[in-house]
């Protein structure tokens, strides 16, 4: 039994359309088995959704590192922190005197330093007949120094300032505080 090329060509025909008839509906059942779950589970899927968009979002629009936020090398000596912003500020402000400056806030072991830490915030109360309170990087004080207001001495720019404006008055040194006074600086 020889079949033609007529009846070759219906009998793939028909194999092909069951094929789709069958392709077809295994779509519809996986389509429609997917719409039961998704409203099934619709407020799962919605704070997953959430979830997943909002990490996106971070990850997309998140700050690229810069000099503020970028690891540093961490350059030491004597104690002191080279590439902490107050330290480099110092060093701009006092030029070759900044080895001085830095004597006077870390001490020497026998005399205290006035803020080795180079801490902007430093507030250290007095024991004086004023009452008198020194603030920031170089314990400016606020009796001596006739500071009505106090928290501009916080910012760690003006409180440099001060101090190498008080360091330049007194010819160069640092005498005016005690950790100078003990130093001999």
């Amino acid at each position: 039994m020889s079949l033609t090329k007529q009846q070759i060509g219906d009998k793939i025909g028909t194999i092909t359309s069951k094929s789709i008839v069958i392709l077809l509906t295994i779509f519809g059942f996986i389509l429609y088995h997917s719409a039961v779950f998704i409203w099934t589970f619709r407020m799962h899927i919605y704070k997953g959704f959430i979830i997943v968009i909002g990490a996106l979002i971070v990850l997309v629009y998140a700050p690229f590192p810069n000099r503020a936020y970028a690891p540093v090398a961490k350059l030491e000596m004597n104690g002191i922190d080279y590439s902490n912003p107050v330290a480099e500020y110092i060093i701009q402000v006092f030029g070759n005197d900044a080895p001085k400056a830095f004597k006077l806030l870390k001490g020497n072991g026998i005399c205290g330093g006035e803020n080795g830490s180079l801490n902007p915030y430093a507030r250290n109360y007095n024991n004086d007949q004023f009452g008198s309170i020194d603030y920031g990087v170089f314990q400016i004080n606020d009796h001596w120094q006739g500071v009505s207001n106090s928290n501009f001495l916080f910012d760690y720019k003006i409180n440099v300032l001060m101090a190498h404006n008080i360091y330049t008055r007194d010819n160069n040194s640092f005498k005016l505080w005690t950790g100078g006074r003990c130093q001999g600086i």
